[in-house]
């Protein structure tokens, strides 16, 4: 009865704008700008230490993922959703929304120092990383359902979304990363979360594992990319999810080798 007057309530309590100032002010202070529009138009341009989880999706049950309740939220929202992801937000108990931005999309001009991109790599793009020597660290953050049933991309470090924010120091510093999913939704959270963590070279695979998979099943034999081979994918199996299950992560299981060097690309 009380969670339903608490969304009742939030029914009728207009929901702040704030200007760009007004919201780097209080991200300062702490703030966690939540931007729940689509990955691409979050890549194209966002505020600093924003996490992108977009609306269209589990928003709520993913929010509370990445974001603590207690925290005081800024929304930057899809056009004339603001209240709607309030509510949505309320249900899983995040009390605590300060507004959102007005206009995001020319408020960045504003502030260009404080904007970044994000960057979204293709399936060919990734292979042709992989193949060469400043391959990047590829991280699987679907279940360990979806990795035992599906398979994964070649040693793929597997963390599953729902560990990330309590796993992240397993992740090297320093390092280049490409995180998947099993189409791009959790991904792009993901690579979010890193950047606002302090990763800053991380990139998230567009349409995740179902188009590595599909552009295997497309590439001929003389066609392939670069380093799409049979070593491409890691047939099902449990023992990374064995592995992850035990509280042990030993580096021969779903890691990428030692061997990899650093460095952009």
């Amino acid at each position: 009865m009380a969670l339903n007057r608490s969304v009742h309530d939030l029914l009728y309590v207009r929901l702040a704008p704030l200007e760009i100032d007004d919201v780097l002010e209080r991200q300062a202070q702490g703030a966690l700008v939540l931007d729940a529009r689509d990955p691409a138009t979050f890549a194209a341009g966002h505020l600093r230490g924003s996490i992108n989880v977009p609306a269209d999706g589990r928003f709520a049950e993913t929010s509370g993922i990445v974001a603590d309740p207690d925290d005081e939220v800024v929304l930057v929202a899809p056009q004339d959703r603001e209240s709607e992801l309030r509510i949505r937000l309320g249900r899983v108990g995040f009390d605590h929304i300060a507004g959102y931005l007005r206009d995001p999309e020319s408020a960045v001009f504003v502030v260009p120092d404080q904007v970044a991109r994000a960057r979204r790599v293709t399936p060919t793009k990734l292979a042709t990383a992989l193949a060469g020597p400043r391959a990047p660290i590829v991280l699987d953050v679907r279940t360990v359902d979806e990795l035992a049933d599906d398979g994964a991309i070649f040693r793929a470090r597997h963390i599953p979304l729902a560990e990330l924010p309590r796993r992240l120091a397993e992740i090297p510093p320093q390092r280049s990363i490409v995180v998947y999913c099993a189409d791009d939704y959790r991904s792009c959270v993901a690579a979010s979360l890193l950047r606002r963590n302090g990763w800053n070279d991380v990139a998230d695979l567009l349409d995740g594992y179902e188009a590595w998979t599909e552009a295997l099943r497309n590439a001929g034999a003389n066609a392939r990319p670069a380093g799409v081979g049979d070593g491409a994918t890691r047939s099902p199996d449990r023992s990374a999810s064995h592995c992850s299950q035990r509280g042990h992560h030993d580096p021969g299981c779903s890691a990428v080798t030692s061997s990899h060097v650093s460095g952009s690309w």
